[in-house]
């Protein structure tokens, strides 16, 4: 197996993310991963086997191609257009299409959908299973950070914190340069004066 993509492209949602966003289509939550993958990108086949199915569909996956072989099976949709036909055979790292937005969808980036035979339609993502632990050696390969949802968030959090802090000691700072110019005004003032009536007494 191979990333359906050439190049680095982070992940945008995880497998199983946001179950109320994909309650109304009978899913426990989202049935693939996600790639942050904009539009005019080459995708690929990321295993050999059988075109199944190359359609568009408008409330769902867009333009999608479906492959399988003998034990798994992939769907990729959300493409601009489908450079391959039902019933031809692909191996590994043949070109299926161009990314895009098309379908349900609020910005570019390619779905990537995976099951393997037999397929459990019943577990409550129409079959699809997490592929995330068999490509995640694949993404440090090519060089692409990977970092699981609840980490992510904590460090998120950390950083916010952080940023707070940050702000907070530039108000004090800010505070102590506006205190030590004021004392060095008063200080010149004071000194002007000084020499002002020096030069009187002098007179």
């Amino acid at each position: 197996m191979r990333l359906p993509y050439d190049g680095s492209f982070p992940i945008s949602q995880f497998f199983g993310e946001n179950p109320e966003m994909y309650k109304p289509f009978g899913l426990s939550g989202h049935n693939g991963i996600d790639f942050a993958i904009p539009t005019g990108n080459r995708i690929v086949t990321p295993h050999g086997g059988i075109v199944k199915e190359a359609y568009f569909d408008e409330n769902g996956y867009g333009n999608y191609v479906k492959i399988e072989n003998a034990t798994e099976g992939s769907v990729l949709g959300h493409l601009l257009s489908i450079s391959v036909k039902i019933g031809q055979a692909l191996i590994e790292g043949d070109t299926i299409g161009i990314s895009d937005n098309t379908g349900w969808s609020t910005g570019a980036h390619l779905h990537w959908g995976y099951y393997k035979f037999p397929r459990d339609r019943s577990n409550g993502y129409n079959g699809f299973i997490d592929q995330y632990p068999i490509i995640k050696p694949l993404m440090v390969q090519e060089g692409v950070m990977t970092i699981e949802k609840k980490v992510f968030e904590e460090l998120i959090t950390k950083l916010d914190k952080q940023d707070k802090l940050i702000a907070s000691l530039n108000e004090e700072i800010a505070l102590c340069k506006d205190e030590v110019n004021k004392k060095l005004s008063a200080q010149r003032e004071d000194i002007k004066n000084k020499i002002i009536a020096l030069i009187d007494s002098l007179s």
